[in-house]
């Protein structure tokens, strides 16, 4: 069963924060560096959609800056929607 428009927006949500890449999963076979957003609250692991979940050449980009990110969130996982840049 596939979720309609309306739906995905009833689950969207929009965080700030920085972009930080640190390791995720120590000590299983999983173990990477994986990009977050640290907000002031928690960190979310991101992931857009149809990407590498392991190594993400766009998100590497983002890593450092301050940003605007709406999304919907899977536990601690943040899939993106949109994602902007704070100036």
């Amino acid at each position: 069963m596939k979720a309609n428009d309306s739906d995905k927006e009833k689950n969207e949500a929009t965080f700030s924060g920085i972009i930080i890449k640190e390791k995720t999963a120590s000590g299983s076979k999983s173990e990477h560096n994986a990009i977050f957003l640290q907000t002031t609250e928690k960190a979310y692991q991101l992931r857009r959609p149809g990407a590498n979940a392991f190594a993400d050449p766009e998100l590497q980009k983002w890593v450092g800056k301050k940003v605007i990110i709406t999304g919907i969130i899977y536990g601690a996982l943040l899939m993106i929607s949109t994602i902007k840049k704070i100036t």
